[in-house]
This record gives C-alpha cells, sequence and structure tokens, in this order.
C-alpha cells in the first residue's frame, strides 16, 4: 500500500512538520520511513483500507516527532552527561593504603573543628566562604 499513498503520506508529513516550533530535525520523507518503522515494528500492518492506514500513519507520525520533542528536552536537561564515580575524576589521586592510614590518623589528632576545615577544603574541595557557609549552616558546630 505504501507505493500507492507515498505522495500523500509525504503531504501529510509536511503538514506534521508545519506544526513544529524550532529547530528540525527530520525532513518529511524520513518523517514517513521513521513513522512507517515505528508503525511496523517488525510485524505486518492490518489496515482495513486507505483511509484507515492513512490515519494509522499519521498517528505513527506524531509519535515520532512527540519521541523527537521528548529527546531534545531531555538533552536541554543535561540528558547528554555521562555519570562518572569520583574515583574517574580529574582530580582523583592514588594513594597507598598505608599513607591513608596515616592522614586519618592525623586527621584524628586535630580538634574536631580543624578536622572538619581540613575535610571541608582538602577532600571538599571548599574554598573559605564556602567553609564558612558551611559551618553556619551546622550551627557553628
Amino acid at each position: 500500500m505504501i507505493p500507492i499513498v507515498y505522495d500523500e503520506l509525504r503531504s501529510i508529513a509536511r503538514r506534521h512538520l508545519n506544526r513544529e516550533y524550532g529547530e528540525r530535525t527530520l525532513h518529511a520523507t524520513a518523517l514517513v520511513h521513521e513513522a512507517y518503522l515505528k508503525l511496523i515494528g517488525g510485524e505486518a500492518v492490518a489496515a482495513m483500507d486507505r483511509t484507515h492506514f492513512l490515519a494509522m500513519m499519521s498517528r505513527a507520525m506524531r509519535q515520532v516527532l512527540i519521541d523527537a520533542a521528548r529527546r531534545r528536552n531531555a538533552a536541554k536537561r543535561g540528558g547528554g552527561w555521562v555519570r562518572e564515580t569520583l574515583t574517574l575524576g580529574a582530580e582523583a589521586v592514588e594513594m597507598p593504603l598505608d599513607e591513608l592510614v596515616a592522614l586519618d590518623a592525623a586527621l584524628e589528632r586535630l580538634e574536631p573543628r580543624q578536622r572538619q576545615i581540613v575535610e571541608c577544603r582538602d577532600f571538599g574541595g571548599m574554598d573559605e566562604q564556602e567553609i564558612a557557609t558551611a559551618r553556619d549552616l551546622r550551627g557553628r558546630a
């Protein structure tokens, strides 16, 4: 049925695309192809007649456009970000186990206030203003 209604499908796709705002990533032909792939989903399509097939394709086109809009919105909200563990960051430093134990012991010998400042500065990467703000939020503990 596609060869019979292909030009009409492209016309429907253009109408859908004309309603779209912003940057278009699909052209009418690509939208028809994407919608057809979405519609068949690996199975034969059971259209009653030409009108029914056009309606199903129109709905599939709308779904393709909605999916594309959702991807664009997700990307605007940071959807393209890649998660990394802190140990994989650029600032990660490997420390021998005995040095790590010695560092912990040295920190334990400090007064609690001093220890918190060192932890915020050296492990949290905070500057003086951020440390002061963090300490005020904790009730000057």
